[in-house]
């Protein structure tokens, strides 16, 4: 696939989620590098097209070291020569002008980190197929990238493992064999190497490739996507605490555009006054918050810290029974109202009441901005306790819970 025809799979991605199936242009509040990234490490786990490309060009790169007679690997061999079989790393002369751009692709895939080798690993046995300065056979580098030096002064520097020792009643000696002596500065460098390789184990049975992701059950594009996911994008170690909040917004029993909401606003990416200032779609002087009209319209200041949301937070704390401290930031405040619950069905439920929380007063600040419509305290906790009550009987609730018994204890009705 070439750069022109990903950015462009990309962009079709990018507009859907961002704008579904409308054609005009969407903002995309949060970056596609982040959206690829695993659930685990706060991304929707979508799958980077650039890492299935390379995965599905892997797969035919993998079954040139598989020993079966089929006609592609034959007109392969008779067209590049028999070195693109059974070799992990393909000479740079077997491709390039007069190649199709399929064989030129699958050859370069790696070019950047060369991480195919240490995905494709050729387990060792007699060593008739592994070049023993120029493959990985030991360790992760080749011994020609790890003794440099001695490879310049070696005279078996295209010899297989095989062809650099012998059988001798049973064990196997290595013959190295050098074109000069050594300087006194080099001998140390050789008493290392002996002891690399003396410290592996050479057999009589044939050498054969090991697909590491996998060993057991072999090579497959999942592995390998995975694989590269660990190997070529970066990642941001989360903590404990952020992982249990990114994971539990997920399972909560509520609609999935709450759930998005939810991970946009913990990574501060909600069209708030202040995010739309930043990028230039609203004047600076005119992002006061629109609940309180005191100070600037930010995700802590909307839904913390606005005289407004800190009055409906207070009254559902009261409704919970529960005594919850207004906190810093938003994910906090979730956290620490699921973390008081003392079980698991309460925690369960106290998520879904979190998620009214923001989901109700972000509606009520959106009434407010664009249809200029206001609303009571008490209006707005009615309906997150309505919504709430709605979506833990669609999915959470075991028992029957009338709305009267939710806004009366939450906490019985959760038990149940």
């Amino acid at each position: 696939m070439t750069v022109k025809v990903w950015r462009e799979v990309v962009r079709v991605q990018r507009n859907f989620l961002w704008g579904g199936l409308s054609k005009r242009r969407r903002i995309s509040w949060v970056k596609w590098t982040d959206i690829c990234k695993p659930k685990k490490d706060g991304g929707l786990g979508i799958r980077d097209i650039r890492l299935v490309n390379l995965s599905l060009l892997a797969k035919w790169r993998w079954k040139l070291f598989l020993e079966e007679e089929e006609v592609w690997r034959n007109v392969l061999e008779a067209k590049y020569g028999e070195g693109v079989l059974g070799n992990a790393c393909i000479e740079p002369a077997v491709y390039g002008n007069g190649c199709s751009p399929w064989w030129n692709d699958l050859c370069r895939f790696d070019r950047e980190g060369h991480w195919f080798n240490q995905v494709a690993v050729k387990k060792l046995g007699c060593g008739n197929t592994i070049k023993f300065w120029k493959e990985v056979w030991v360790g992760n580098l080749s011994l020609e990238q790890h003794f440099p030096r001695l490879f310049n002064i070696s005279v078996q520097q295209d010899k297989l493992i095989s062809e650099m020792g012998s059988w001798c009643n049973g064990v196997w000696r290595w013959e190295l064999l050098w074109r000069r002596n050594f300087f006194v500065w080099e001998e140390s460098m050789v008493l290392e190497i002996e002891e690399v390789i003396n410290n592996v184990v050479i057999t009589e049975v044939e050498d054969r490739w090991v697909w590491s992701p996998n060993v057991d059950e072999g090579f497959s594009v999942k592995s390998l996507y995975f694989a590269l996911d660990e190997l070529l994008l970066e990642h941001t170690n989360l903590n404990t605490f952020q992982t249990f909040v990114f994971k539990n917004i997920r399972k909560g029993a509520v609609p999935s555009k709450v759930s998005a909401f939810a991970w946009q606003l913990f990574l501060d990416r909600i069209p708030t006054k202040e995010n739309l200032a930043r990028r230039g779609l609203v004047r600076i002087e005119d992002t006061t918050c629109s609940l309180c009209d005191e100070r600037a319209e930010t995700s802590c200041h909307l839904f913390l810290h606005c005289r407004f949301a800190a009055a409906v937070w207070y009254a559902i704390n009261r409704w919970l029974g529960v005594v919850v401290v207004l906190p810093a930031e938003p994910m906090m405040s979730y956290g620490l109202l699921v973390g008081s619950g003392g079980n698991k069905k309460i925690r369960k439920g106290f998520s879904i009441v979190w998620l009214a929380f923001v989901w109700v007063l972000w509606r009520a600040r959106n009434d407010r901005v664009f249809n200029n419509v206001g609303d009571s305290v008490d209006n707005v906790v009615e309906r997150i306790q309505r919504t709430s009550w709605q979506w833990y009987l669609h999915k959470t609730a075991k028992g029957s819970s009338l709305l009267y018994e939710w806004i009366w204890n939450p906490g019985d009705c959760m038990m149940r």
